[in-house]
């Protein structure tokens, strides 16, 4: 099976249990035999924007064009038979 697991990784300065999990779970299906791809972002790229940036974080979480659209091609791309997504 062809899996896209899709998540946002939490900031590398504090520890995640979910980002543990993914990791895990990705591992595990691979382990199993499944065909398992990450679409990921990460909080740490916060820290690199612009100070206007930064203050559209919070509009873009629920609805941001350029991610939609990179996932969206990425669909098209892959044609994941499952898509997992932990968080946005």
């Amino acid at each position: 099976m062809h899996i896209l697991v899709v998540h946002n990784r939490y900031s590398s300065a504090q520890p995640s249990g979910e980002n543990k999990v993914v990791d895990q779970e990705v591992g595990l299906l691979r382990a199993a035999g499944h065909r398992v791809e990450v679409f990921e972002r990460r909080s740490d790229e916060i820290g690199a924007l612009s100070l206007p940036g930064k203050a559209a974080v919070p509009l873009l979480v629920p609805w941001n064009p350029a991610v939609r659209r990179e996932l969206a091609a990425r669909l098209r791309t892959e044609r994941p038979d499952v898509v997992h997504i932990h968080n946005v």
